[in-house]
């Protein structure tokens, strides 16, 4: 067992993004010299945009820790103390989350499937050496 477990995930590829970025940063440039007004009605846009899937893209994950889970998704980030989990639910059926937190007061958690890593085998062996009860869904 490790100090505690991470998963951070962002959607698309950041380095791609920051490509496309400078390519139409250049594209712009050159596109000034020729046409300022069609540089302005098309590329300003353009660039307004991938600027904004560069900086506003949402990061999914989880940490596992001694004191509870934290889930990074879209919503604010959801922390659940490891005192109020009962038991952590896997399963594979499609349509079904693959991964839920059943909590003491009888509640359940469905972790989002972009927060969970592609490889459920190393959140099942942490989870079951923090000592929580794994079942299968």
């Amino acid at each position: 067992m490790t100090a505690d477990f991470e998963y951070r995930t962002r959607p698309g590829s950041l380095a791609l993004s920051i490509a496309a970025f400078a390519g139409l940063t250049l594209l712009a440039a050159v596109v000034w010299t020729i046409a300022p007004v069609f540089a302005l009605i098309l590329m300003v846009p353009a660039l307004l945009m991938c600027f904004y899937q560069i900086v506003v893209s949402p990061t999914y994950g989880l940490k596992v820790s001694g004191d509870g889970w934290r889930v990074f998704s879209e919503a604010p980030d959801r922390v659940i103390p490891m005192a109020e989990i009962d038991h952590v639910q896997f399963s594979e059926k499609p349509g079904a989350p693959r991964c839920v937190l059943a909590l003491k007061d009888g509640t359940t958690v469905a972790l989002p499937d972009q927060a969970l890593p592609s490889d459920l085998m190393a959140l099942i062996r942490e989870t079951s050496a923090r000592g929580l009860n794994i079942r299968q869904g």
